[in-house]
């Protein structure tokens, strides 16, 4: 005889720590948006970069220190989803761990971006203008600030990976959860042909946008009444 078990029960500390992950999916979005609006949704050289963030210095720091401040909330989610998923062996762990890798790239790139590009743009409003070490110094800053988001952006999509896939072994999980994040990992893919065909890049803001999605969904999921584990337990 088998029954399922429900999840999870009223007290159960993982209803208090999903919810992280709805406010982390709103803070890509806000992320994405501002930045997207600043760069005019473009992908600017370092040198108007400079000018760029010189017209919106506060806007830009607004969104650095959102993107850096938000990974806080990656580590009560990725607490609710390891009790969640319940990995079974060290490789699991590893690679929902790498959300936690992910949250290290994106605040370093926030910070990079935030405070030394910041500095580096503030007396900047005109490309022909700068100097030939200035545009050195910001070529420098923007390829350590965008390695280290690509970075997150890779572990992000492996560890995405790795829950849907442990999600569909358990079962019982809703179909547009694992719709959601296969789309997503897919298009964290796809954004990286931008450096063959620069038109993929824009696969990245709809990465941005269905990642967001998909913590958001997977929080309301985890938080809801409604969910039930498909894990069936044999009772003698």
């Amino acid at each position: 005889m088998t029954t399922p078990l429900p999840r999870p029960a009223t007290g159960d500390p993982l209803r208090g720590w999903a919810p992280a992950g709805a406010l982390l999916g709103v803070g890509w979005w806000l992320v994405g948006g501002v930045i997207g609006i600043v760069v005019r949704f473009g992908v600017p050289t370092p040198a108007e970069l400079l000018v760029d963030v010189n017209g919106a210095r506060g806007v830009w720091v607004a969104a650095m220190g959102l993107q850096t401040a938000q990974q806080i909330l990656l580590v009560p989610f990725l607490l609710a989803l390891l009790a969640a998923l319940r990995p079974t062996d060290s490789l699991q762990v590893v690679a929902l761990a790498a959300f936690g890798f992910s949250a290290v790239c994106f605040a370093i790139s926030g910070i990079v971006h935030g405070v030394f590009g910041v500095h580096q743009a503030a007396d900047t409003t005109d490309i022909a203008e700068l100097t030939a070490a200035q545009i050195d110094l910001a070529t420098v800053t923007h390829a350590i600030a965008d390695t280290s988001y690509f970075a997150g952006i890779v572990a992000t999509a492996v560890a995405t990976g790795f829950a849907l896939e442990r999600m569909r072994r358990l079962g019982g999980f809703p179909a547009h959860l694992l719709r959601i994040g296969w789309v997503a990992v897919v298009c964290h893919g796809l954004q990286f042909g931008w450096f063959f065909v620069a038109a993929m890049g824009g696969f990245g803001a709809a990465g941005g946008v269905l990642q967001g999605l998909w913590f958001i969904a997977m929080a309301r999921w985890l938080s809801s009444d409604e969910t039930v584990r498909s894990t069936r337990v044999s009772l003698s």
